[in-house]
């Protein structure tokens, strides 16, 4: 059981995943060099779409503010080959929206100045069907999603496919990955990494996010686009997180393009050595405003009944072993779960093509006469 200190976890924090891509573009080739009150010398460029994009020196990204990671040495590339499904696929999501011009200086990394479009962290931090906590309140987040448990995980894998699901009262929609450890010892030992899309009603726009839980919550997250178009051309992305068995850091992979690690020394107990829980869905902050349900959408705002093209879908869902093997084929779903599944819904899918593997439809309208 969790005793009163368990949401002093959960304080917002800045980045604690290390960026390596150096040559990551950005837009509109303005580049000042300016000094911040930490003094990391950056150049600055601002995108079409109103993000100020500021480009850091790799050694003096935000990360490194962390009590844990000073004097930490930067690993460069992970002691694994990049391996998982192709990223060559020409319905991928390739840039974020900010990327349609220029490029940051060869040795610093790009980082969204504002960062006003956070979703406030779930207590507890994920769905836990069967775990219980104490002084728990109404849950406010709402779930969709299918769960492995049965090995021990050392990465996870998946294709998104990207919408733009309408959000209202600043409540923010997911769909993402989790990876989880801790949870067959103590929740105290709770780390969680989760990466995907979100959207938040107080910025409108799609973008990548990535979370830790253990002592934070942070987004890197330009907007990305294209989004999909109901009954037509279907935009993803792919995400792949995996574990250097060596350095015991957690990488994270977009597309064909390493992007950077979260350093083992952040994580206790829970995700030091493996995971034992993955995840794939989606999740909906519901605020309860005027005391309903609210309206704001999850994946496309269909159904997954509704099928392909329609619903949004997760795709070729994959897991590292521990002996770093990537289960792909023949995958096992141990649970499948939604908070109100008249709100929401999540089923496996049974599209007919050969590339799909294990996949889901996932999401749901919000508020109707069914989910009040």
């Amino acid at each position: 059981m969790v005793g009163g200190d368990y949401k002093t976890k959960f304080a917002f924090s800045l980045f604690a995943i290390i960026v390596l891509c150096t040559h990551c573009k950005f837009v509109h080739g303005r580049r000042l060099a300016i000094q911040t009150n930490k003094g990391m010398l950056m150049h600055e460029g601002t995108s079409e779409d109103g993000d100020v994009i500021d480009c850091v020196e790799i050694n003096k990204q935000p990360a490194f503010n962390h009590p844990l990671l000073r004097n930490h040495s930067i690993q460069m590339k992970p002691n694994f080959q990049s391996s998982g499904l192709s990223a060559n696929n020409k319905n991928q999501v390739i840039y974020q929206s900010w990327h349609k011009n220029g490029e940051c200086p060869k040795g610093t990394i790009p980082i969204v100045r504002t960062q006003n479009f956070n979703c406030p962290p779930p207590n507890p931090p994920i769905p836990l069907a069967n775990h219980t906590f104490e002084n728990q309140a109404r849950p406010v987040y709402e779930y969709a999603h299918v769960t492995v448990t049965h090995a021990l995980f050392t990465g996870a894998q998946a294709y998104f496919n990207v919408w733009h699901p309408k959000t209202f009262n600043d409540e923010c929609s997911k769909a993402q990955v989790w990876i989880l450890g801790g949870l067959d010892r103590d929740p105290n030992d709770l780390n969680t990494i989760e990466t995907g899309w979100m959207v938040s009603g107080d910025d409108d726009r799609t973008r990548l996010f990535v979370y830790w839980t253990i002592d934070p919550f942070i987004a890197i997250g330009g907007s990305i686009d294209p989004d999909s178009i109901y009954n037509g051309l279907q935009r993803e992305i792919q995400l792949i997180v995996r574990k250097d068995q060596i350095t015991g850091n957690w990488w994270l992979k977009v597309g064909d393009r390493i992007v950077g690690y979260w350093p083992n020394k952040i994580f206790n107990i829970g995700l030091h050595v493996c995971g034992t829980e993955i995840k794939w869905g989606g999740a909906v902050l519901n605020k309860n405003v005027d005391n309903h349900h609210t309206a704001t959408q999850m994946g496309s705002g269909h159904f997954p009944g509704e099928g392909f093209g329609k619903a949004s879908f997760i795709r070729n869902l994959g897991y590292y072993d521990y002996s770093n093997n990537l289960v792909t084929k023949g995958l096992y779903i141990d649970r499948i779960y939604a908070t109100r599944p008249s709100c929401y819904d999540v089923k496996l899918g049974d599209h007919g093509a050969a590339n799909y593997g294990t996949h889901l439809y996932f999401g749901g309208s919000g508020f109707s006469m069914d989910c009040l």
